[in-house]
């Protein structure tokens, strides 16, 4: 997952807000990678498999590829079963990630995507190990979980930052695909510079609460109603 011709590192980033509207915009942005995340849609209503399907079509026809994050086993049985090939899903050890790959190979026959996410130092230490298994095509490094499990305040703290960059090296040496969820631009550099194949840059929730926030405090003048002199009735 290095494109261009000039090994660059893929840029991608969360799709979180549930929306196919959002999903279409940011497929047409040139970005490389989109995942669609059902279990943190702000609307708390957990896990949905229609919402993810629906933004995943929304982004057929761009030049992107499109995955979608199954949180636990029921959600990823319920994407097979709706067609969806290609999917990010959390591990706890390396016995899971083969059973992960070998219930996708299973339902696409061999034609679907598995991106193990891991975030704890265990499995960061065996993330070389599980590019190896049949089936696995990457492993995508969650730094926020990372940082929970070390203890440590935010995912760009300089032991997380580190424990990362390990990760990315070994399963580069070992010849796999490493990505990182780091929404830090000091971080995705980093990880960038290590060798990461792709990184997650952040979500389109918070890019556009970002975004509208900047432009409200550089544009945003008096209320309406002390500019606009309402008649009486």
């Amino acid at each position: 997952m290095r494109g261009d011709g000039a090994d660059r590192a893929l840029a991608g980033l969360w799709l979180a807000g549930g929306s196919p509207l959002l999903a279409e915009t940011c497929a047409d942005s040139g970005l490389d990678l989109l995942l669609v995340d059902p279990e943190h849609d702000p609307r708390g209503t957990g896990p949905t498999v229609e919402t993810a399907l629906a933004q995943v079509r929304a982004t057929r026809g761009y030049p992107v590829t499109t995955l979608v994050r199954a949180p636990d086993d029921a959600t990823l049985h319920a994407l097979l079963h709706a067609g969806v090939r290609d999917v990010v899903v959390p591990v706890a050890s390396v016995d899971d990630a083969g059973e992960v790959a070998g219930a996708v190979r299973r339902a696409t026959r061999g034609q679907g995507t598995v991106l193990v996410q891991v975030g704890t130092p265990e499995t960061l230490a065996a993330a070389a190990g599980l590019v190896a298994l049949e089936g696995v095509a990457g492993v995508l490094l969650d730094t926020p979980d990372l940082a929970a499990a070390l203890g440590r305040s935010g995912h760009a703290h300089p032991d997380v930052v580190a424990a990362a960059l390990q990760a990315v090296r070994a399963v580069r040496a070992a010849g796999g695909v490493v990505g990182v969820d780091a929404s830090d631009p000091v971080v995705a550099d980093a990880c960038r510079e290590a060798g990461a194949s792709f990184v997650v840059v952040g979500d389109e929730v918070t890019l556009l609460a970002r975004e509208t926030t900047r432009l409200a405090a550089r544009l945003a003048g008096p209320a309406l109603a002390e500019v606009v002199r309402v008649p009486a009735r």
